[in-house]
Parts: structure tokens; C-alpha cells; sequence
């Protein structure tokens, strides 16, 4: 067996987005901003020396450093000490995000190098996590910007284990969301994001992933700019049907399931 060499791993991601390159920066660097792509809450204390604190809910939170603070060009984040399952992170060697911002071709372009990674097996989970994870965040940073910028997001989760196999959800999935909205992202059976028009432009993010023999989904429909009714309602009728798609049980629901394309 070959043993890998010691040291750090990164990785880097870029994507372009028709926004201005001001819009971009905002949405990377304020607390309010990154809500609405990106965590469920989170606050900057801006400049070099400050803070970024985030959260997802459910205990994942984290702290970075502001290493960086260059308006609409630089960002650079240091990340405090975590732990994620077998991934412990005690500081001592720099765990970094650094966005660069640029203008090309009259659109704004976003780059992520996130460096530091420990190149050990324990860190490989997280390393391959972060890796779709980011793309796929930047994917949902792209669809704020160009279609709801400065609205704010509430998101509708179902998340839990799934029978059978990942390519029989991806199917099931695959062909209930087709006629309700445009294929952004896919990657069968594992990825798949949708903009959804009937929803105001919603943004559909499904991902799964195994654990030994069990599967398990995360899928988040993001909408913007709706009044607490208006996603309540979204709710109700969207969080029971895409559960039944995916076959996710929920037991407490015991109402007849509708199809919300017939109810627009």
C-alpha cells in the first residue's frame, strides 16, 4: 500500500456570475448576505483582525479570523479550531478560505482557494465534502445574485434516510421536479439542483449520500422574498410531496399528499 505524503491538500473553485463585482463582495463579506446563499446565521465584525461567525443550525457553527479584508477584490478567512466526526482541527497549522474577486468580460468572477487541509485519511470525508459542498454553494450563490439579489431567503429542509437505492430516489426525483422548473446542476444519483419559475425563480439543492448500506438525503428549496404566509404555504404543500417522492418517511404526516404543480 502506498502511503500518501505528509502535509496539507486545497482545493480551488471559481465561478462566474452576472452581478457587479460590489454585489459579490457584500455577499461574501456581510452577516445578512451570506444567509441568503450560504448559512443559516452569520455576523461579521469587518476588517483585518475581525471576525466571522456562522451557523447551519443543529450545533454546526464555526468561527474564522479575518486574515484579508480588501473591499471588492480579497477575502481571507482563517479558521478556528473545529471538530467534524474524525476531522479535528486544533489550529495549529492554517486552515485558509481565500476569495478573489475580478471583473472578465463584463461579468464578475469569484475564486475559492481553500488551503491547509490535512492530508491524512481521517480528513479525507471532509476534504471530499467541502469539495461538492462549495461547488454547490457557489451554484446557489450565482442564482441569488442574478435572479433575487437583496432578498431575503427562507428555506424549506427534508432530510433524512431514504429506502432502497440512490438511483431509484434519483429517479423518482428526477422525473416528479422536471415539469415544474430548469436543470441547473446534475449528477446522477448524487446532485441535482433545479430553478423552480412557478415559485418565484425558488432554487431546488438535493444531494445524497451513503453511509454503509444506508442512504441518507439533504434537499433545501430556497425561496426568496416571501412573506411568512406565503412560505408557509409553500411549505405545506412542497415539504410532504417531495418527502413522498424521495420516500423519506414522516410519520407525522398522515394527510393525502398533492402534487403542488396542481395547485399553482
Amino acid at each position: 500500500m502506498t502511503e500518501r505524503p505528509a502535509g496539507t491538500r486545497s482545493q480551488q473553485h471559481e465561478i462566474v456570475i452576472d452581478a457587479p463585482l460590489e454585489a459579490v463582495w457584500k455577499a461574501i463579506s456581510d452577516g445578512e448576505e451570506l444567509t441568503r446563499w450560504f448559512v443559516q446565521e452569520a455576523s461579521v465584525e469587518p476588517g483585518v483582525g475581525g471576525m466571522l461567525t456562522f451557523s447551519w443550525g443543529g450545533g454546526q457553527e464555526g468561527q474564522n479570523r479575518i486574515d484579508a479584508w480588501e473591499p471588492n477584490r480579497k477575502l481571507r478567512l482563517v479558521s478556528l479550531p473545529f471538530e467534524m466526526g474524525a476531522a479535528k482541527h486544533d489550529g495549529t497549522t492554517p486552515m485558509v478560505n481565500e476569495y478573489t474577486i475580478e471583473r472578465r468580460d463584463g461579468k464578475t468572477v469569484l475564486r475559492l482557494v481553500n488551503s491547509g487541509i490535512p492530508n491524512a485519511p481521517e480528513w479525507d470525508g471532509f476534504y471530499n465534502g467541502i469539495d461538492s459542498g462549495w461547488r454547490s454553494f457557489l451554484r446557489t450563490l450565482r442564482h441569488y445574485l442574478e435572479h433575487h439579489g437583496g432578498k431575503p431567503r427562507t428555506t424549506i429542509k427534508i432530510i433524512g434516510q431514504v429506502p432502497g437505492s440512490p438511483e431509484d430516489a434519483w429517479a423518482r426525483l428526477l422525473a416528479a421536479v422536471k415539469p415544474t422548473g430548469t436543470i441547473v446542476f446534475e449528477q446522477a444519483p448524487a446532485i441535482l439542483e433545479v430553478n423552480i419559475p412557478e415559485l418565484g425563480d425558488a432554487y431546488l439543492a438535493h444531494s445524497m449520500s451513503r453511509a454503509g448500506a444506508n442512504n441518507f438525503v439533504y434537499t433545501m428549496l430556497s425561496v426568496y422574498g416571501k412573506t411568512p404566509a406565503e412560505v408557509e404555504t409553500i411549505r405545506a404543500k412542497w415539504q410532504p410531496w417531495l418527502e413522498q417522492v424521495l420516500g423519506v418517511e414522516a410519520p407525522e404526516r398522515t394527510a393525502a399528499l398533492e402534487d403542488p404543480g396542481e395547485a399553482r
